[in-house]
């Protein structure tokens, strides 16, 4: 009689146990929708405890991004990795890059390469040729993602005599547009190559002498990026947002740094940013020989879009 009420008790305890931790879920996936992270990463790890369940673990996960608590995020992909967990390999080595341990995501992305069984080997070995260059880089001064002008300074100072008061020097562009003085600056819209000739006059005697020298120079594309509708002002947390490489070359390989151990490889890229607060988005150029030719960043304000409250 005692074993069949002793039986019944355990029973119970446990069926009250699952209903919850289905009630920890619930209110967990109340909270990540509204972005409250604290409270949906307190409810997400009690129903965790001693349950497996890899959707849940994904949005934890997301959590403790959204809330910078990179030391519970280092040990949960620890965990992972020691149960043998393939499928968080590259997000854990793009944590590990966005904490500048090359060595040990480049350890972490060897092993996913080593797996015939992986699919995103093209990424894999994409951010390993990433992670190889940065961490031979130790000052990468990122610019201002803003469109920049083409500008040129030229100067006869070195080949003709500045000093003499009796000559003046005339600088004919290929468009016509000509300046005049030793030495001159000019800039232009768009990339190109454009040539410009010197012609130096005797006001003595109003002799020209025309195309004293001829100098042809040339811009390549400044990187610059954008979102979808052309410009970044502002991004809702929660929302995928799009982001691209204005003038893109094939030739080159393009990484994107959000800011929250997330990074994108491509021309065009998609995002959705899970906290609201003010973010770097950086683009770094990797050239066809593997090496940093550049970075480009923008802060940009990430806002709530309030569709709902607390529950």
């Amino acid at each position: 009689m005692y074993k069949v009420i002793a039986a019944t008790i355990l029973v119970l305890l446990a069926g009250s146990g699952f209903a919850q931790k289905k009630k920890h879920l619930k209110k967990g996936n109340q909270f990540y929708e509204n972005h409250d992270y604290l409270f949906a990463e307190r409810y997400y790890e009690k129903y965790l405890s001693g349950t497996e369940d890899m959707e849940v673990t994904k949005k934890l996960l997301h959590c403790y991004k959204a809330q910078s608590k990179n030391d519970k995020l280092n040990t949960a992909y620890k965990l992972l990795m020691a149960d043998g967990n393939q499928a968080y390999m590259i997000e854990y080595a793009m944590f590990l890059i966005s904490s500048e341990k090359y060595e040990d995501a480049n350890k972490i992305l060897d092993n996913y390469l080593s797996l015939s069984s992986n699919s995103d080997k093209e990424l894999a070995q994409t951010l390993k040729d990433f992670s190889s260059a940065k961490s031979g880089v130790s000052n990468l001064n990122c610019t201002e993602n803003v469109e920049s002008k083409y500008c040129v300074e030229i100067s006869a100072a070195k080949s003709i005599d500045p000093e003499n008061p009796h000559m003046a020097f005339i600088w004919k562009f290929e468009d016509g547009f000509t300046k005049k003085g030793v030495t001159v600056k000019r800039c232009y819209e768009e990339p190109g190559e454009y040539t410009v000739s010197l012609s130096v006059k005797d006001n003595i005697s109003g002799l020209v002498e025309e195309n004293v020298n001829t100098k042809t120079f040339s811009f390549a594309p400044s990187p610059t990026f954008s979102s979808e509708d052309g410009k970044i002002s502002i991004i809702s947390a929660g929302e995928e947002s799009t982001f691209k490489c204005d003038k893109a070359s094939d030739s080159l390989t393009y990484i994107w740094d959000f800011g929250d151990h997330t990074f994108s490889t491509g021309s065009e890229v998609k995002h959705t940013f899970n906290q609201a607060k003010n973010s770097t988005i950086k683009m770094y150029i990797l050239s066809e020989s593997g090496e940093l030719d550049g970075c480009v960043e923008q802060n940009v304000p990430v806002l709530y879009n309030f569709k709902s409250r607390r529950p």
